[in-house]
């Protein structure tokens, strides 16, 4: 991830709120978030300046100050032009004279450019008059009507701790009210426009956003954003920090949670709001919300700009994300599915969701050291650092001892079939011919010895070709009711055609001998896969679970001239 110390001048470190954000003093802070007290004072201290007949406005983000207004004559006004001239007025096409906007605000913020507007506020590109920098934005309101909404805002701004949410340098709350905050780079939504991201670089800024949104709902108070969207992302010149923006409809968990809409007012935007946002649900908008958005969002920005039609996660969907790598397409999918998900209970956390991006960025990262090694990875079932499914005869008490979908494969014993084999499938290579390489694949001993037979052959109208095999490995018996990773080198190297699916059978030749296939970690399914079980030497049967994981077998080959032979 890159440093944004170039954003800032050379030999200064950037603040934990961003690039130099200003915070809250040290104190008021626990936690990476405001604690309740100072968004208190906030409040509190509006109420008294109210009575008392004074404004309160923001100055340097993190203290508040009051201008009484009996001696507003003696000093110039922080929300009208600092000149001494009146403000000029403009003719409108009516005839009528309506004072223009002022220029300049707190004679400290002069507009230099515009930036945009939206139904609530309008942006502007302003400079610090005090030391001449131009880095700021001014959002202005444009609605007064919404001046609750902007209070919510800046108090969220003010209160939240977050490396990627950029908090505010200065605020007014009088006509017209603003707030000024860094300018930290274009949003992503222009440039995916100019130049659609590779997806390791999607992930990395990915992870920051929901890093972000996992700040805000994990903060004393939750703040939910309620309108994720790429125009709410900006990302910093240098390309390595994302920061999430505009809390214009945002919610605080603080028991006023219906202020900001009513309910016959949807929020968000329609491509990434959760339905929970739209009319007609009963259901009130919270952090799940975002979490929806988020996987809206990751798919906007792996798939090159594109939308996902409410839940719908088909193969012809999966099939835009911007990559040929069938394992790095699946691990993509899983996020999606444990986020855009159309009851709000089943979606992941922004938490948890923080915890599955960085594990598939690690996936992808080791399909690329095995892809640096001349390899290609056709199957994968293995988690990190080759973990799988753990359980087996000494599960705790009131836990299944397997799956109902795990293989135990046997020869002989009592009343059940006297042998029993099982097969996997995988699919060849997606570029060309390759030629097999290796096989890594998790057995556990149960019974007897079990010395385990394994044969790669080609599939045949659903099932195994064994006129055909390919390749026969053995795994030496260990006796020793033990789990591990056997690791199976090609010793013929077999050629596998592009896009042709394969089996893997597996078989223990000895007698009274079983073993199990081990799963892959059961919350974690790379791919699907087929499977299908012989029972004493009959037709192979297809096995069907809606829920299994998939198995912990890896399959590499190698591409190289002369594999097509």
């Amino acid at each position: 991830m890159g440093s944004p110390r170039s954003l800032r001048g050379a030999g200064q470190d950037p603040p934990r709120g961003g690039l130099g954000i200003r915070r809250a003093p040290q104190g008021v802070r626990r936690a990476g978030f405001g604690v309740g007290s100072h968004r208190a004072r906030f409040v509190e201290a509006a109420g008294l300046f109210a009575r008392e007949g004074g404004t309160v406005l923001g100055d340097g983000g993190s203290r508040l100050r009051r201008r009484r207004r009996d001696d507003a004559e003696d000093r110039p006004s922080p929300l009208t032009p600092t000149t001494d001239r009146p403000t000029p007025a403009c003719r409108t096409a009516s005839g009528k004279h309506v004072a223009k906007r002022p220029k300049v605000y707190n004679d400290r913020w002069e507009i230099v450019g515009d930036l945009g507007e939206g139904g609530q506020a309008h942006t502007f590109r302003v400079r610090d008059r005090r030391d001449g920098s131009e880095g700021w934005v001014l959002k202005r309101l444009k609605n007064h009507t919404r001046l609750d909404r902007f209070k919510r805002e800046i108090q969220a701004l003010e209160a939240l701790d977050s490396p990627h949410i950029p908090g505010t340098e200065d605020f007014s709350l009088e006509e017209p009210a603003y707030h000024v905050s860094r300018y930290l780079g274009p949003g992503l939504n222009k440039q995916v426009q100019d130049e659609p991201l590779d997806l390791d670089r999607a992930l990395a800024l990915f992870e920051q956003v929901v890093t972000a949104v996992r700040d805000a709902h994990g903060a004393d108070e939750a703040v939910v954003h309620r309108d994720i969207k790429p125009n709410n992302v900006v990302v910093a010149p240098d390309g390595g920090w994302a920061f999430l923006i505009d809390f214009g409809i945002c919610q605080l968990e603080d028991g006023e949670l219906t202020t900001l809409t009513t309910g016959e007012e949807p929020f968000g935007n329609a491509a990434f709001a959760a339905p929970e946002c739209l009319l007609g649900r009963e259901e009130e908008p919270g952090p799940p919300c975002d979490v929806y958005s988020l996987g809206k969002l990751l798919y906007w920005m792996v798939s090159g700009g594109r939308h996902i039609n409410r839940e719908t996660i088909s193969e012809g969907v999966l099939g835009r994300i911007r990559t040929d790598n069938r394992l790095v397409r699946s691990y993509v999918a899983r996020l999606l599915r444990g986020t855009v998900v159309e009851a709000p209970a089943r979606r992941w956390t922004a938490q948890r969701l923080l915890e599955e991006v960085a594990r598939t960025r690690r996936l992808v990262a080791r399909l690329k050291e095995y892809e640096a090694g001349g390899l290609i990875v056709l199957a994968d079932g293995f988690d990190l650092d080759d973990a799988y499914d753990g359980r087996g005869p000494q599960a705790r008490k009131g836990e299944p001892a397997y799956p109902a979908w795990v293989h135990v494969i046997r020869v002989g014993g009592g009343d059940q079939p006297h042998e029993v084999e099982v097969g996997v499938t995988f699919e060849g290579p997606a570029g060309g011919d390759a030629r097999l390489e290796g096989i890594d694949l998790a057995l556990e001993h149960m019974a007897g010895e079990d010395e385990a037979l394994i044969r790669i052959a080609p599939d045949r109208d659903g099932r195994p070709d064994e006129g055909g095999v390919l390749e026969s490995l053995r795994v030496e018996g260990r006796g020793d009711f033990s789990t591990r990773v056997e690791r199976l080198r090609s010793r013929a190297r077999p050629v596998l055609r592009e896009d042709v699916r394969y089996w893997i059978l597996v078989s223990v030749p000895r007698d009274a001998s079983e073993a199990a296939l081990r799963l892959a970690p059961t919350d974690f399914a790379p791919q699907e896969v087929g499977s299908a079980e012989r029972f004493d030497g009959r037709e192979w049967g297809e096995v069907k679970s809606a829920s299994s994981p998939g198995y912990a077998i890896r399959v590499t080959a190698r591409g190289e001239p002369g594999a097509e032979g």
